[in-house]
């Protein structure tokens, strides 16, 4: 059974088409990347493979259980084993929280006792390579790619099965980008997560996906191994993409 199933995903707004019947599936562990232009689908696609946004169309399976409808009981429940890592860390994290309310919040509306969220907090930091020191600290207080540390040390605060992340390093400075990328996908490898990584940048899903989906118009175009499909792409729509989308500045 797959993790993480989509079929026939379709979705407008205002009569213009965005999906157009696309699916995928996701096994255990597995890392899955969406790439395509500003306007292709790919973030549209991964709300509603979030559950975040209902497909006007088509159905999400999760575990071969349909998606719970956003807000409902089950669906909060299974958000606990879906979490995801935003594009900018700055939109995400309270300003008026310490690093430390931050990270405590997930694990409070899950029930834990304030003493057990405090134990978990320094060995959060750690799994990211921040030291224990930044806990009273505010965001403000701290450099781009340490506040993504810290989005990444609350979305693995639950444990999650799968983890969404949408463009990732497109908000940081090109020096630290490789070094989140890297820490993201030894995280996975530890702790045998599923992953979606949606990005414009063909090397950041190089470096990360095992399998893509390439989107374009709403509709999925190629897909396959990455490393095979970014090599030697077949679709034209592929070929241009190759040549055209932005190269990450640092080397992975």
């Amino acid at each position: 059974m797959n993790l993480l199933e989509a079929r026939a995903i379709r979705k407008a707004y205002q009569g213009r088409p965005v999906l157009a019947g696309v699916g995928l599936a996701l096994g255990e562990g597995r890392t899955l990347g969406l790439v395509g232009e500003s306007g292709s689908g790919k973030t549209t696609f991964g709300r509603i493979l979030m559950g975040l946004e209902r497909p006007d169309a088509g159905e999400v399976l999760y575990r071969g259980e349909p998606m719970p409808p956003a807000g409902s009981p089950a669906w909060r429940a299974l958000r606990r084993r879906i979490q995801a890592v935003h594009q900018d860390p700055s939109a995400v994290l309270n300003p008026f929280w310490s690093i430390q309310e931050i990270l405590e919040e997930p694990l409070r509306v899950q029930g834990l006792a304030r003493a057990q969220r405090r134990a978990r907090i320094p060995a959060l930091l750690d799994q990211v390579g921040l030291p224990a020191a930044v806990a009273p600290r505010l965001p403000a207080e701290l450099s781009g790619g340490q506040k993504q540390r810290v989005v990444i040390a609350r979305a693995l605060s639950l444990a999650p099965d799968l983890l969404f992340a949408d463009e990732p390093v497109s908000a940081l400075d090109t020096s630290v980008q490789a070094q989140i990328l890297n820490l993201l996908l030894e995280i996975r490898r530890e702790r045998a997560m599923a992953m979606v990584i949606v990005s414009h940048n063909i090397d950041v899903v190089r470096h990360m996906a095992e399998r893509t989906l390439v989107l374009r118009d709403g509709i999925i175009v190629e897909e396959g191994p990455s490393q095979a499909l970014f090599d030697h792409p077949e679709h034209p729509f592929t070929r241009a993409l190759v040549g055209a989308l932005p190269r990450l500045a640092s080397p992975l």
